[in-house]
């Protein structure tokens, strides 16, 4: 049992990465492999914190932590203390602007953080992006100077993905837009998934490259000996021989052998000795 990110570093340790489930038939076949487990961390998961202006990196060192359990609260407002929270996206607050001069403005207007991006990309260039000390200070000031308690910032939770960097294309989810968590366990029951919390303790699914196999068919011919070719034990020693075999001449172990059996259930058949041409001539001769 482990939680969702101790789950991802031991997948990727092990195998490749936490299960992604790109299509109905990858679900189906995990929730086979999920059979007695309940609920099961797969590799579904709220991606990261990120900025309404594209290409802007989001310095934790400038903005410091959420609050904790954020939940379905995908947007942030920064305070007159310098912290910033997350929030509801539909809650109506003021908000920042960042300007073609690099500067930033209070919109003084009470909207969801999504029509706030509207207004500030279509009457300056976006809503605000903190990159430094400087930027969080002043807007501080703009807040404390207009009374204003917190204010919409552009920072805003991006789109749910998988583990490792796949799109979210198919989907098998309970209620998709609002999920209260941010990573995601299949119901083997059902086969859907839904959010749940991270620090939870689960079985999971990993998921890893298969390597196409080759067959190859050999055929062998044993000359003499009394040993009875239908007893299975027989056949098993004579296979392990041919394993030694292999191995000594530098075929890796994982080469597996093992008998065809023919339409008629048996391995070996006993080939019949055609006569020869003297016994061919003493056989006309006698007739």
């Amino acid at each position: 049992m482990k939680t969702w990110a101790e789950a991802q570093s031991y997948c990727r340790e092990k195998f490749i990465d936490l299960a992604t489930i790109p299509s109905q038939a990858a679900n189906t076949e995990a929730q086979k492999e999920a059979v007695g487990h309940g609920h099961i961390w797969i590799g579904l998961y709220n991606a990261s914190w990120r900025w309404s202006q594209e290409g802007k990196e989001v310095k934790t060192w400038v903005l410091g932590k959420a609050n904790d359990n954020v939940g379905s609260r995908r947007c942030a407002a920064l305070n007159v203390y310098g912290k910033w929270m997350a929030k509801d996206c539909e809650i109506l607050d003021r908000f920042v602007c960042s300007t073609a001069d690099k500067r930033h403005v209070l919109v003084k207007q009470y909207m969801s953080w999504w029509d706030a991006q509207t207004f500030c990309r279509k009457n300056h260039v976006d809503l605000s992006s903190i990159m430094t000390n400087m930027d969080r200070d002043f807007i501080i000031q703009l807040l404390l100077m207009s009374g204003t308690s917190n204010a919409w910032i552009g920072l805003y939770r991006g789109e749910w993905a998988w583990s490792d960097g796949k799109k979210l294309i198919y989907k098998s989810l309970e209620s998709p837009p609002q999920w209260a968590s941010d990573c995601t366990v299949m119901d083997q029951s059902t086969g859907t998934w839904r959010s749940r919390p991270c620090h939870d303790r689960l079985s999971f699914l990993c998921y890893s490259v298969v390597k196409p196999s080759a067959v190859s068919l050999v055929k062998i011919r044993l000359v003499g000996g009394s040993a009875d070719l239908t007893d299975p034990m027989v056949q098993e020693s004579i296979l392990q021989q041919l394993r030694q075999q292999l191995v000594d001449g530098g075929i890796p172990a994982e080469v597996k052998l093992r008998w065809r059996k023919q339409p008629d259930g048996e391995v070996f058949h006993r080939e019949e000795t055609s006569p020869s041409a003297d016994q061919q001539e003493d056989s006309c001769r006698t007739v």
